[in-house]
């Protein structure tokens, strides 16, 4: 809305109604900004509140009469005229007359008010109302930290109010995650891709008894779990992350879930028309057994991918095997190895680090048997010195990042447990 004479005029009344004010013109005169400010924006808030009550009360009424057979052809009957109370902005309640469907036919998903059909209202919050909501439970560390923050400009519920608002929202954003999130045209034809992909910690808590409930008292369990974070990053012609089309990051609790959020991004930003896609990732077996399969089946040829092993799990590895170099070998040939082993990797010499593991290690135990066999499955994907020649990543420092700030500071807060 465009600022006009009548605006000019309104601000001029409600201008003259502050002055005359002697009390609140007083705090302002004494220097007491604060309190000023904070009257004026009360004062404003109720007629804002007294506009919307207003306008939503008699546009209400107008929305029913005319939308009333278009929601009913969708397979709403039976309208019955009910109370439905919006929560706005301003944290303040109005309450409207909407048409409310006893019966439904076929398959009807969402409210069975009109109203809030028409007007995209969920948890009872006005999409703006929902907006502040979401904002303030996305970035703050806690509900109650949220509520702190929104009492600065509007009036708060109780926090779990607040707390069922931000479910709501987040189960409405999770159908349409990917749409919400691309930019409208992004794509990745014609670039060079990068895919990371790796998982996190966290605790989650379960209780045994589910009759219980979670009455005070009740003991639980706090299993481990990983949730699984990747990241899509566009790269430019010379393969250098660029900062025009920034990355993609996703994250989901179980593999199936996380794999499947990954395809929708990759399918919408038209993977199959890439020039290239590196997969960068640790020796999770599930990465390697679905994620190659999964960019095939999406138009990508093979030619085009390139899998790589993150280098410093690749380093973990050696070490391992270093370290258990048995007691007879002499510190001046385990010195020498600890530098021959990286300086091999580094060259893709990967059969020579195995030939040399398997003549040291006569009679290697189960765990050394497990480390050498590492090598030897990601053997293909170590070419640490092709990938640099070709200007392609050697590590996965991108998602250990994204880790470190979507897992670690976000789900790790001090007693904080996740469901699974």
């Amino acid at each position: 809305m465009e600022a006009s004479d009548t605006v000019t005029n309104v601000a001029k009344i409600l201008s003259a109604q502050v002055l005359a004010n002697e009390a609140a013109v007083k705090k302002l005169r004494e220097g007491d900004l604060y309190s000023f400010e904070r009257d004026v924006l009360g004062l404003f808030i109720q007629i804002f509140e007294l506009v919307m009550r207003e306008v939503l009360q008699t546009v209400a009424k107008q929305v029913c009469q005319t939308y009333r057979a278009r929601y009913q052809a969708s397979g709403l009957h039976k309208w019955k005229t009910r109370i439905l109370r919006i929560e706005l902005h301003t944290g303040g309640g109005v309450e409207v007359e909407s048409l409310y469907a006893k019966s439904v036919r076929g398959t009807v998903e969402g409210s069975r008010h009109l109203i809030e059909r028409h007007w995209c209202i969920h948890a009872g919050c006005s999409p703006l109302r929902m907006s502040q909501i979401g904002m303030c439970s996305a970035l703050c560390p806690s509900y109650d930290t949220a509520n702190e923050i929104l009492s600065l400009t509007s009036s708060t519920q109780s926090v779990g109010r607040l707390r069922n608002a931000t479910m709501e929202l987040a189960r409405q954003c999770a159908q349409k995650e990917v749409s919400l999130c691309l930019a409208k045209g992004e794509s990745l034809a014609g670039k060079h891709v990068l895919i990371s992909i790796d998982g996190g910690r966290t605790r989650t808590r379960i209780y045994p008894d589910e009759s219980a409930g979670k009455k005070a008292g009740c003991t639980y369990h706090t299993p481990w779990c990983e949730p699984k974070v990747f990241v899509i990053q566009a790269l430019d012609e010379h393969k250098k992350a660029g900062s025009i089309q920034l990355p993609i990051y996703g994250a989901r609790f179980g593999e199936e879930d996380v794999l499947g959020l990954l395809s929708q991004y990759l399918q919408a930003l038209h993977i199959d028309q890439a020039t290239s896609v590196q997969l960068v990732a640790d020796g999770a077996a599930w990465i390697w057994a679905n994620i190659p399969n999964m960019l095939v089946s999406l138009g990508v040829p093979k030619e085009r991918i390139t899998e790589t092993l993150d280098h410093i799990h690749a380093v973990e590895y050696l070490n391992n095997l270093i370290n258990a170099f048995p007691k007879y070998f002499s510190n001046a040939r385990v010195k020498e190895l600890t530098q021959q082993f990286p300086a091999w990797l580094w060259q893709g010499k990967i059969d020579k680090i195995i030939t040399c593991c398997k003549l040291i290690f006569m009679r290697p135990r189960q765990e050394v048997k497990r480390w050498i066999n590492y090598l030897e499955k990601h053997k293909k994907r170590m070419q640490y010195a092709h990938f640099k020649e070709n200007n392609q990543a050697c590590g996965s420092g991108i998602i250990e990042s994204g880790i470190r700030r979507i897992i670690n500071l976000r789900f790790k807060n001090a007693s904080t447990f996740w469901s699974d």
